[in-house]
């Protein structure tokens, strides 16, 4: 479990401009799939590489200040992580992963095939990275 200056270190993280407006252009764009993406894996991959990490997210050591947060890992850190950045989403933007969960519920009802496919696009986006 994240402690509160963890968790405040990752909301920090989490309200940096460029993570914000890449939210909001998939908000805008309503690809909830790759907003829920982005949230709970691609803002948090960087976090692994703890040389390029900024100093609030550092142990005075120069450690990283979170551990590992690779769900197959170390779950219950992960879900922390990706609970503060829902959070951070919703005081921000104003859309909450309820919110996403809903929106893809809605999309799948309304386009099954769609939905599939952009399953196999996203999969295959992220094997060329």
């Amino acid at each position: 479990m994240l402690d509160e200056k963890q968790k405040n270190a990752l909301r920090r993280w989490y309200r940096r401009p460029e993570v914000l407006e890449e939210a909001r252009k998939q908000i805008r764009r309503e690809y909830w799939e790759d907003l829920e993406e982005f949230v709970q894996m691609r803002c948090l991959i960087p976090l692994s590489r703890s040389a390029d990490l900024p100093d609030y997210l550092k142990q005075k050591d120069g450690s990283a200040l979170l551990p590992n947060l690779n769900p197959r890992n170390n779950q219950e850190a992960w879900e922390d992580a990706t609970a503060v950045g829902w959070e951070v989403i919703e005081a921000e933007l104003g859309v909450g992963h309820d919110d996403v969960h809903r929106e893809i519920g809605k999309q799948q009802k309304a386009d099954w095939a769609g939905f599939m496919k952009s399953i196999e696009e996203r999969k295959r986006s992220r094997e060329e990275r």
